[in-house]
């Protein structure tokens, strides 16, 4: 059974059907196994020729700021606020 009608009728993508494949020899060991024939038009080769391990990018950590200054304005505005209830609840 050719590719494109084995995907056009189970609705899944190339890369969908070869996921579990690490390589392109396994990926042809899938499309043999469901007696597939893999496309024609190199698409099968291409999906494992980008799909080469890119270096991992690390996440920059996002420290936050613990200066007194901080904690300060923070107190300060809660003080405020509740000054603010009392003078409204009076």
């Amino acid at each position: 059974m050719r590719w494109e009608y084995f995907s056009g009728r189970r609705r899944i993508s190339l890369e969908k059907f070869v996921e579990d494949a690490k390589t392109l020899e396994e990926a042809l060991a899938i499309f043999k196994n469901c007696r597939v024939s893999p496309p024609g038009d190199g698409s099968l080769s291409l999906l494992f020729k980008k799909s080469n391990p890119s270096p991992v990018v690390k996440k920059k950590e996002v420290k936050k700021s613990t200066s007194p200054s901080s904690k300060i304005g923070v107190r300060k505005s809660k003080e405020a606020n509740n000054a603010k209830r009392k003078e409204i609840s009076a």
